[in-house]
């Protein structure tokens, strides 16, 4: 009887120690979609990141901000708040960006409010942008 009870312990253990290395998968995953993402618009590396990280039904309207955006220039940015949820599959990334549009030197600041969710791709889980870019004034 003990014997019977420990065992069943241990399978409970082991269960929850699974699902819990998951979702630090998954939120190890995020993490790092989110900085290359960033890191990308930090570096104008605006279309490689439309390709990259925007969801195939997003894409044009993605596309579309992206020429509304012009040729800005982004000197920096900064995450104000992120907010994973692996069980659901989703994410909330705020970021202030810096930029400046020529031939005006004015800096100006932006807020992007970027949804993520963990979609399957050609049978792989992957973390897409379901937000285009915030507009740039």
């Amino acid at each position: 009887m003990p014997y019977r009870i420990i065992l069943l312990i241990l399978l409970l253990l082991t269960a929850t120690s699974c699902s819990s290395m998951k979702n630090y998968k998954i939120r190890d995953d995020f993490e790092e979609s989110s900085k290359s993402y960033n890191k990308m618009l930090r570096w104008r590396e605006l279309e490689k990141a439309s390709g990259a990280f925007v969801t195939a039904p997003l894409r044009e309207k993605y596309d579309l901000s992206l020429k509304a955006a012009g040729k800005i220039t982004i000197t920096d940015l900064r995450v104000k708040t992120q907010d994973c949820s692996p069980e659901k599959g989703k994410a909330n990334v705020v970021i202030e960006i810096d930029y400046f549009r020529l031939p005006s030197v004015t800096l100006k600041t932006v807020e992007d409010s970027q949804k993520w969710e963990y979609c399957e791709e050609d049978g792989q889980k992957l973390w897409r942008l379901m937000t285009v870019l915030p507009e740039f004034k």
